[in-house]
């Protein structure tokens, strides 16, 4: 189980992303991890609830003033505030310690809470700290999201070493070529894309 650094807002480089939370809920990954860098803020920002439940969906796109709803699944909600995406994964997590636990990259373990908290793991830091794209665990189900996900951290400078790759390739051959095609056409906000067909 990971363990939880508690950070001073002194340490934090950037800006914080703009967003309202309520009891319960916080904001989890890339946003966290920009406000620590000081990266620019072009991210979603990602709000993960205890106990989601329509009622505190309902409070949190009422609290952050939603101007427009851009989609619905049954993993998240995708609103607009002003110019910034933000999503509520609607996920059980027990608190923030077990949602940073599932995150595939250590440089997404960045989180805040209500409280106006910031936490990271060990992992994480080190991870920014050396732009380096440090696997924490891979999904079973999410392998190939993981996989697109590297080229997207790749693109932000966070570099993987020999170790990411071999067990990125190692999640993806254990996989079934059905379990491949379920997950090739499942674009990253949930929608289904056209199904590949493979030659």
């Amino acid at each position: 189980m990971i363990e939880l650094i508690q950070l001073d807002h002194s340490e934090m480089k950037g800006f914080p992303p703009q967003v309202r939370l309520l009891t319960d809920s916080w904001v989890a990954g890339g946003s966290i991890r920009r406000w620590f860098t000081g990266e620019p803020q072009n991210s979603d920002i990602d709000i993960f609830v205890k106990n989601a439940n329509k009622n505190i969906i309902d409070e949190l796109i009422t609290a952050n003033k939603v101007t427009e709803i851009l989609m619905q699944t049954d993993k998240n909600i995708t609103f607009k505030k002003d110019d910034k995406i933000i999503q509520i994964i609607i996920m059980p997590f027990e608190n923030i310690k077990d949602c940073l636990d599932k995150f595939d990259y250590c440089l997404c373990q960045f989180a805040l809470d209500h409280e106006n908290n910031i936490y990271a793991t060990k992992n994480a830091i080190d991870s920014v700290t050396k732009k380096h794209l440090a696997i924490h665990e891979i999904q079973k189900g999410y392998e190939i999201d993981s996989l697109r996900r590297a080229f997207k951290y790749q693109s932000q400078g966070y570099n993987p070493c020999m170790g990411t790759l071999r067990d990125l390739t190692t999640a993806i051959l254990k996989m079934n070529m059905e379990e491949i095609d379920n997950q090739t056409i499942l674009s990253p906000g949930g929608n289904q894309k056209l199904k590949f067909k493979w030659d």
